[in-house]
């Protein structure tokens, strides 16, 4: 990647409003989330579950299970580290089953492979003073 890294961050805030986006679609972004995601992914849920990319009860499988009307990305945050970024932000997002509004901080991290970024490790948890 030839980018500076005011265009790689740049590039990464795009990519992490983009994912926000994609996972709002649920089922149909399995195709996007497939080459996005490493294979040995390590997402935490805000449950604490902690599961990977493909398996049963995986990232993949879920996406089916969208209990959300909206997300909304806000205060996403990029670290270069050589050819890894660490990226945190807030998703906020609105239930729909009751439209109650949640915060979710979200910690990932990407690492380069060529022009394009992989994501290897996604952390969610509540955020729950205000």
């Amino acid at each position: 990647m030839s980018a500076n890294p005011e265009q790689m961050q740049n590039a990464l805030i795009e990519l992490n409003e983009e994912i926000a986006r994609q996972e709002q679609q649920g089922e149909t972004a399995r195709e996007y989330f497939q080459k996005l995601l490493s294979d040995q992914l390590l997402f935490r849920r805000v449950s604490g579950k902690v599961v990977g990319k493909s398996e049963s009860g995986g990232f993949l499988e879920e996406l089916k299970n969208n209990p959300f009307s909206s997300r909304t990305p806000e205060e996403i945050a990029v670290s270069m580290l050589d050819d890894r970024a660490l990226v945190t932000l807030v998703i906020v997002g609105t239930r729909k089953d009751d439209g109650s509004v949640h915060r979710y901080r979200n910690i990932r991290l990407f690492s380069r492979a060529g022009d394009k970024w992989l994501l290897e490790l996604w952390y969610n948890y509540e955020i729950t003073h205000p």
